[in-house]
């Protein structure tokens, strides 16, 4: 939800469309009303809650998010299947820090954030972990 509010304001600022206050808090009151659906009740203060959220302060920041767990399964799945060879990769870009981009370290352990594989092997395990929680209830 905070993604999609992001990529919309995003887009009406780039096609130059002027964006106020009561604009963001209907962008934002919809959102809520669409992802948490008739089950819930919808306070109308909610639309001011994009307003306090620090996130929207720096340009598609939740995205982050996204793309931090996307490499962590990867980093993840490799520790299991390569082992120690791959935990000392990894322990090695970790001592790089700042060095480079987060997305050049990244590579040093075979993680692509360029590459749309990446967020369907994301996808797919989360499916699978999903099918799994649904086995067990």
């Amino acid at each position: 939800m905070f993604a999609e509010f992001e990529k919309n304001v995003h887009e009406k600022e780039e096609k130059g469309e002027a964006l106020a206050s009561e604009d963001l808090n209907g962008i934002y009151y919809d959102l809520n009303k669409k992802y948490f659906g008739t089950n819930v009740k919808i306070d109308e203060q909610i639309q001011y809650e994009w307003a306090r959220i620090p996130h929207f302060y720096s340009d598609f920041y939740v995205y982050k998010y996204a793309t931090g767990i996307s490499a962590a399964i990867v980093i993840s799945e490799n520790i299991i299947k390569q082992g120690e060879p791959y935990v000392k990769r990894y322990i090695e870009m970790l001592k790089q820090g700042c060095s480079k981009k987060s997305i050049e370290l990244l590579k040093m352990v075979d993680v692509d954030l360029e590459s749309k594989e990446t967020y369907k092997n994301a996808i797919k395990f989360y499916k699978q972990k999903t099918e799994e929680l649904e086995k067990l209830i």
